[in-house]
């Protein structure tokens, strides 16, 4: 019942979502990150510093969006409770549960969301700048909506929810992978470097350094990057936190209180898995790297032993562009 999710989901967040102390886990890359380097003042640096302004400036709404979530979900509540309430009220009988108890129920869910989307951001020091949203700031609607993605992405890479399909998605790359870019073999071999574009909350690239291989992530998205950065960095143990990833979404439900259901992640821990006691990690192993694609690897002339991606190539504008670079960066 959700009663029980609900009291199941007290007792799993009983922690709370205070700032956790860090992991010992891989470092993130510092492009994770954006720049924020102390202009030096001279006019050549000019454009350069108005890069990194746009950049802030960009970081900062992808924060105060994540922060912002229940101002978002609440006011989708209000149209919802707007929509039934003028429903014919010989109609409402027919529901199979109170609306008030299921209203009340979501609004329960909406907080715990809530605050695991601003933990996100205020377990981040290099975001400290953003910890509070300004008294007159609107989010936008396409940064709300991606708040929302975050959420239904860590069902897809980091829950037990999701293990089918990784392994319809990423099963058959990984396998791939193994069959024609085998690992030499021996303590002393150097690793097969395998790049991962657009690899949203870093699972790809997580599930191939799990695999002896030394991978790298790509993500262009601030809002997937921070959930990552937080998984990759920040989580101490397995199924630590709960979340409601579909809590507002009505549709394509079988069961009335499907969409209210919780979500325990992570899976694994990827520090415990990647850097267990008394292993120095290398930071050549694993890393995220922030940025578009092609402007951050054309340069990188046969770097790479092979490039995996799912959920990619069809992100391009120009997907020969895409192709073009993979098969410049990929040696012989």
């Amino acid at each position: 019942s959700l009663e029980t999710s609900v009291e199941n989901s007290r007792s799993v967040n009983s922690r709370g979502y205070a700032v956790p102390k860090v992991a010992p886990a891989p470092d993130v890359n510092q492009a994770v990150v954006p720049p924020r380097k102390a202009s030096d003042g001279q006019e050549g640096h000019c454009c350069s510093r108005c890069d990194e302004e746009q950049e802030d400036a960009h970081y900062g709404e992808v924060c105060y969006s994540l922060l912002s979530y229940a101002d978002d979900a609440e006011s989708e509540l209000q149209s919802i409770s707007e929509n039934f309430s003028a429903a014919d009220p010989e109609d409402l009988p027919l529901l199979k549960h109170s609306l008030s108890e299921m209203l009340d129920q979501m609004s329960h869910c909406v907080r715990i969301n809530d605050e695991f989307l601003k933990m996100l951001v205020l377990s981040d020091c290099d975001a400290k700048q953003f910890w509070q949203v300004p008294p007159d700031h609107q989010v936008q609607e396409r940064n709300s909506v991606k708040v929302r993605t975050v959420l239904r992405q860590f069902v897809r890479d980091w829950a037990d929810e999701g293990a089918k399909e990784r392994e319809v998605q990423y099963g058959c790359l990984l396998d791939a992978l193994e069959r024609h870019v085998p690992k030499t073999g021996g303590q002393n071999s150097k690793k097969p470097r395998v790049l991962t574009p657009g690899s949203g909350l870093s699972r790809l690239p997580f599930e191939c350094a799990r695999r002896g291989y030394a991978a790298q992530g790509n993500e262009f998205s601030y809002h997937m990057l921070q959930g990552c950065k937080w998984v990759l960095n920040e989580t101490e143990a397995e199924r630590s936190h709960t979340i409601f990833p579909f809590v507002l979404n009505l549709e394509n439900r079988r069961d009335a209180l499907d969409h209210v259901r919780p979500v325990v992640i992570p899976d694994v821990c990827p520090s415990k898995i990647l850097c267990p006691p008394g292993v120095e990690p290398n930071p050549e192993d694993f890393s995220m790297c922030a940025g578009e694609f092609v402007s951050v690897y054309e340069e990188q002339i046969e770097e790479w032993d092979a490039v995996l991606t799912c959920f990619f190539l069809d992100t391009a504008k120009n997907v020969f562009l895409y192709i073009r670079t993979i098969a410049d960066i990929i040696r012989p």
